[in-house]
């Protein structure tokens, strides 16, 4: 950005989604040129925390019993666990089986296997280990005169805003920044749409269109935002 020659390289903010508001956060904490951030839907704790809550949210907007739901997040934990202690497949692959074989009710044998084998292979990654470590509070926390906004939407099944929300305002909060906005948009899901549900198959249908309305309204809050700091 700085080698751009339309980029004043005194007013460079960063702008990132889900996974890109984490990788502002810490672009941010280890670079002074970023003068600003902008965290559209992203986490407020860490990538296994994260991971634990999409579960239990998906999971309860499908109507899985509560029971159930424990059961899987037992076995999510030891396999995340399993993960960063770099246990060996043959030791996660027993209790991958068992949470998919949970999760894809009336699935063959078959198809289970073939989603364990997949599950394997993209989590056992340098990737996925790092986003399991990852905590952007620790980052945030770094950010003492950074403005900061950041924005969830309250139907939000991937980063739940009630369990993210008071993380990131706590964070802020322990920098001493007076400069950060943190806010819940009700009515919107993961991609800053209108939703009933958030659901990923109503996020599916979502994607066809933007309303306008809310979903505008973020998108020019947005861009406004950075060039007011």
């Amino acid at each position: 950005m700085t080698q751009q020659p339309e980029v004043d390289k005194t007013k460079l903010g960063l702008v990132g989604h889900s996974e890109g508001a984490l990788i502002a956060a810490r672009a941010a904490g280890i670079d002074k040129r970023v003068g600003a951030i902008v965290m559209l839907a992203g986490p407020g704790v860490t990538g296994k925390e994260i991971l634990i809550q999409q579960l239990v949210a998906m999971a309860r907007a499908r109507g899985v019993a509560q029971a159930d739901i424990d059961a899987q997040v037992v076995l999510q934990k030891q396999l995340l666990d399993g993960l960063a202690a770099k246990k060996k497949r043959a030791d996660l692959e027993p209790i991958l089986r068992k949470l998919v074989t949970l999760q894809a009710s009336g699935a063959t044998p078959e198809e289970v296997e073939a989603l364990v084998g997949a599950s394997l292979r993209s989590l056992d990654t340098p990737w996925f280990h790092d986003f399991l470590k990852a905590d952007p509070r620790a980052d945030l926390r770094k950010l003492k005169k950074t403005p900061v906004l950041a924005l969830i939407g309250a139907l939000d099944l991937q980063v739940p805003a009630e369990s993210n929300i008071p993380e990131l305002e706590q964070a802020l909060a322990k920098a001493g920044n007076k400069d950060a906005t943190v806010k819940s948009l009700p009515g919107l899901n993961h991609l800053f749409q209108h939703a009933k549900t958030g659901s990923p198959p109503n996020t599916a249908i979502s994607r066809r269109r933007w309303p306008p309305r809310r979903s505008a309204k973020c998108r020019a809050g947005c861009a406004r935002w950075p060039a007011a700091q």
